[in-house]
């Protein structure tokens, strides 16, 4: 319930939620002292500049163990993100991994899983806007939005049930902004 909640009060759109089962209250997990290596994982793919990041800030606020992926181009930017939260009394590590590589995914959940803790929330938070017309939309610049935007969304939400679905538990996020239930001018991919 407080993990459905929480998008109101950073006033974002409601996600498409796919949940196998609601996570305990905020409450069942460790609060800031009493926090360990083990603690509930939330696992945020996309922890971009804006939304991704407080998603993140707020799970950890919550006492969850937060795991955060951008592409490796943008792990120092992670790593400023891991030291502020732990900065406000979080537990955050940073993964700079391409999610549209399957083996790498793979690899990342099983290290998380063996070396973190066990991923209960998955958040799926990836962009993909970019502004060509149809006409100036090449195949290969449709084929890297899609593959950010739909297979990457794929593999992790595929990685994160094989870990949840035999536990029984476990929540998957995938938030995406209103362009992408709305047509504009420019954009085709």
């Amino acid at each position: 319930q407080a993990l459905l909640s929480f998008g109101h009060s950073l006033r974002m759109p409601q996600p498409h939620l796919v949940t196998l089962r609601t996570t305990a209250s905020s409450a069942a997990y460790p609060g800031p002292d009493e926090r360990s290596h083990r603690a509930p994982v939330a696992l945020i793919i996309g922890a971009g500049d804006g939304g991704g990041q407080a998603i993140a800030r707020r799970f950890a606020k919550e006492g969850m163990n937060v795991c955060v992926v951008r592409r490796p181009s943008s792990l120092s930017k992670l790593q400023e993100l891991v030291m502020d939260i732990k900065g406000e009394g979080g537990a955050a590590h940073a993964f700079g991994v391409d999610a549209r590589i399957e083996e790498d995914v793979v690899k990342m959940v099983a290290e998380i899983e063996r070396d973190i803790g066990d991923i209960e929330v998955c958040v799926f938070n990836i962009g993909a806007n970019v502004h060509f017309s149809v006409l100036e939309t090449s195949v290969r610049v449709y084929s890297k939005v899609w593959q950010m935007a739909c297979l990457a969304g794929f593999i992790s939400g595929r990685e994160a049930a094989r870990v949840m679905v035999p536990r029984g538990k476990g929540t998957i996020i995938f938030t995406g902004a209103t362009a992408s239930v709305r047509g504009a001018s420019g954009f085709c991919a």
